[in-house]
């Protein structure tokens, strides 16, 4: 069996190191993946995210300090922050990855990507949705934010739903973006909405527990960009929600139409919230056990210990 190194720099606070998705991705292909925390250490791979620690923190004070906006119908006005590198040498390739809509660096000395963009940019590009380190694609007993452990299996197959929740619909807020909070406002004037999350003082550790009961699930992108499809709408899969959506997919999606309401699918959010709310109960049992996801084959090019 082929050994491979690899090191996690700037990710977020709870990717467990040794059981990922990349490294399950890599123990797949015949490798055994030594993971190595050390900075000082020789790796083949390093994967380098976007959360450099100093950054972090002032992105997190400003989470918990942000006051939602009321703003127009389609503005995607929130950025993000990029610095460049790790203070590492020590390393054979490294790769970039994103878990936030930030264009891949191109410009920049990284031997590939691994982003939310559906271009290849003549080949150094892979198109890694981050909703795929939340499911267990090798059958290692992942859990993922739900409190789940959830199976690309279970999510490729038809669900068998019988009934519908008793509550409306419930939403776990972390950013309180304008265009979330504005159609969530708007669905309030008519029907309850459950609230969890940071942003609203009522934290979670997993959401299925408060989701189970709920027909809908509120499950906005931050932003409106092709192929920017996070973890949101699969937890709503995972909880048995109906997602109620806001994203674009681009030409590929990898998401059955008929399983989610996405407002980008409509002229304004009058007329989605009109159109959620006339749906009848045979209507939505119908969307319900449709949740066909379409696996697109993940191929990056990994090097060889001699090239390291």
């Amino acid at each position: 069996m082929k050994s491979i190194s690899v090191r996690f720099q700037w990710f977020w606070n709870n990717l467990d190191h040794h059981q990922n998705f990349l490294v399950h991705l890599l123990e797949s292909e015949g490798y055994k993946v030594e993971v190595k925390q050390d900075k000082n250490t020789k790796v083949d791979i390093e994967f380098v995210s976007v959360f450099p620690p100093f950054q972090r923190k002032i992105n997190e004070k400003i989470q918990r300090w942000r006051k939602p906006e009321i703003v127009g119908f389609g503005d995607v006005s929130e950025k993000y922050v990029l610095e460049k590198y790790p203070d590492t040498t020590n390393f054979g390739r490294r790769i970039w990855l994103t878990g936030e809509n930030l264009r891949p660096p191109l410009l920049q000395k990284y031997n590939s990507f691994l982003s939310f963009d559906l271009d290849t940019f003549g080949g150094r590009n892979v198109y890694l949705p981050i909703w795929y380190f939340g499911v267990d694609f090798f059958n290692r007993g992942i859990e993922n934010r739900t409190g789940r452990k959830v199976s690309i299996d279970q999510l490729i197959s038809t669900r068998n739903i019988r009934e519908l929740g008793n509550q409306f619909a419930i939403s776990f807020i972390g950013n309180p973006h304008p265009i979330r909070m504005n159609a969530i406002q708007a669905f309030q004037e008519f029907k309850d909405v459950e609230l969890y999350g940071s942003a609203v003082n009522r934290p979670v550790i997993t959401k299925i527990e408060v989701a189970k009961n709920s027909i809908f699930s509120f499950c906005f992108e931050n932003d409106l960009y092709p192929g920017y499809v996070t973890e949101k709408i699969v937890d709503a899969f995972s909880c048995g929600n109906i997602p109620l959506y806001w994203g674009l997919f681009g030409d590929n999606s990898i998401f059955n139409k008929q399983s989610y309401l996405n407002l980008a699918d409509f002229e304004n959010l009058s007329h989605y919230r009109d159109h959620v709310l006339s749906l009848k109960k045979s209507e939505l049992i119908e969307i319900e056990t449709e949740a066909e996801i379409e696996v697109k084959e993940l191929t990056t090019d990994l090097p060889d210990n001699q090239t390291a």
